[in-house]
Formats: C-alpha cells, structure tokens, sequence
C-alpha cells in the first residue's frame, strides 16, 4: 500500500527490557545457613522467600533478596506486613498501607 513502510513508527517502537529470572524458593531450614546458603543465582536474580516473619528488601553483590515479612506474626519488632511488586520495584508496606521497605530492580 502507498505510504507504508515496513519500520514501525517511534510511537510503536518496543524497547526491550532487561530479562532476569525471578526464583520463588522457601525450603524449609534454608535460612538456618543463612545467605551464604542461597541457591545458585545468576547477576540480576530475585530471590523471594518467606516463613521466617522478618522483612528484607536488599540487594546484596548482584542478586536481590526479598521476604514480604508477615501479615499475622511478625518478629523483632517490625510491623504487620505484606509485599507488591509493581513493575521494577517492590514495596513491603504494613497493614495502614505505609511503605516499610522498597527496592527499585536495575
């Protein structure tokens, strides 16, 4: 057809984003070793675990480490929380919907 090209214009151009794998990994006595005890991980890494009652949101080398916390016991003091991830970032907010912890993903 007259006036098509095949190159889409700047407004439906796709701009790649970074590929990194997300691990969803909790067994059981893990953390008795702690993070010296992480699975294998590549640079870029999330890795989400849980049943310990205590927040984290870090970035430790390359990998990012996170546990939401808990919702109905959470220890050493911190608040009642949960975790968003929206995008590159993810949020552990307490209950009243204030932010406790959040960490942008390079």
């Amino acid at each position: 057809m007259e006036g098509r090209t095949s190159e889409p214009s700047p407004a439906a151009a796709v701009v790649p984003r970074k590929r990194r794998r997300r691990i969803v990994e909790s067994p059981c006595g893990w953390w008795e070793g702690g993070e010296g005890k992480l699975p294998a991980l590549n640079a870029g890494d999330v890795f989400f675990y849980g049943h310990t009652h205590i927040p984290v949101a870090k970035k430790k080398g390359d990998i990012y480490i996170i546990n939401p916390g808990s919702v109905s016991l959470p220890k050493e003091g911190t608040p009642h929380s949960a975790g968003i991830l929206c995008g590159d970032r993810f949020k552990i907010v307490s209950l009243d919907g204030s932010v406790y912890k959040q960490i942008d993903f390079d």
